[in-house]
């Protein structure tokens, strides 16, 4: 999906460049009709729109949005720092006067010259072409997913909402600067519910009021992550508590399966409960 929206903006761009004059007289050596440079301009906007909807198709219409914007930013890096200006100093070197030489071993020197330059050159820009590409798609793909697409996140409803909770690293609470032992989820509500909610928290043990409703979750709705404290007297019997504030006042919690959503925190209060 990430390749296929950077191959579309790249596209879009391109006709956009031939839908110039000076761009489409530099790689065309000819000036398209007006006609037909409106018709390109067209196709780039028409390209481009594709693109906005296969980032909303792919990641939602917030993160799509993003998405798209980032691709077109990678799009036109080798566009506008390599492709156009190499067509360009192409151009004009064709339309200069050839340089007089002043003997025949001279001249095949300069020519010797600039054309080892050039495929210098050329070979750069070819491999910085292959590379900047292949590396954009290396990364899109070895990029982990976010923790509420995995397959061990929760999924679950407090009061009207529903959402989808996932530990952060899979990794047991580790001591903070301070001592006390943390650990990190991530709570995605789902599209509508996020403008009904006000506030979303997470603690161990049951919370008696909204004060006590322990770390709210901060950030954008599609990464909203709160850092728990785990007390020294947390017992697993204590559960996983989600507190959400409505925009309404309304209050709901619900108990989330804690040896579901990170065995490792289970494991981690087992052994507390253990040692004490």
């Amino acid at each position: 999906m990430a390749i296929a929206l950077l191959v579309v903006t790249t596209f879009a761009f391109a006709a956009f460049a031939l839908g110039m004059e000076r761009h489409a007289k530099d790689v065309l050596g000819v000036v398209p009709a007006p006609r037909r440079r409106l018709g390109l301009r067209i196709a780039g906007w028409v390209l481009l729109a594709v693109a906005m909807a296969i980032g909303m198709l792919g990641w939602g219409a917030t993160v799509g949005v993003v998405e798209w914007t980032g691709a077109m930013t990678v799009a036109t890096v080798p566009l506008v720092m390599l492709v156009l200006p190499y067509y360009s100093r192409r151009h004009r070197r064709s339309a200069a006067p050839a340089m007089p030489a002043s003997g025949p071993e001279f001249g095949e020197l300069v020519a010797a010259r600039r054309s080892l330059t050039a495929r210098l050159w050329r070979g750069v820009r070819v491999l910085v072409l292959v590379a900047l590409p292949a590396g954009i798609a290396w990364a899109f793909v070895n990029v982990p997913p976010s923790p509420v697409q995995r397959d061990d996140a929760l999924a679950g409803r407090v009061g009207p909402w529903t959402f989808v909770i996932a530990d952060v690293t899979r990794k047991p609470p580790e001591p903070s600067a301070l001592g006390t032992a943390m650990k990190a989820f991530q709570v995605r509500f789902c599209t509508g519910c996020d403008t009904q909610i006000r506030s979303a928290y997470l603690k161990i043990r049951q919370p008696r009021s909204l004060r006590g409703a322990g770390m709210v979750f901060q950030g954008p709705s599609w990464n909203r992550r709160a850092d728990i404290q785990i007390a020294p007297t947390a017992r697993i019997e204590d559960g996983l508590w989600l507190t959400v504030e409505g925009m309404d006042g309304s209050v709901h919690a619900v108990e989330i399966d804690l040896a579901r959503v990170s065995p490792a925190t289970a494991r981690y209060l087992s052994a507390l409960t253990g040692r004490q």
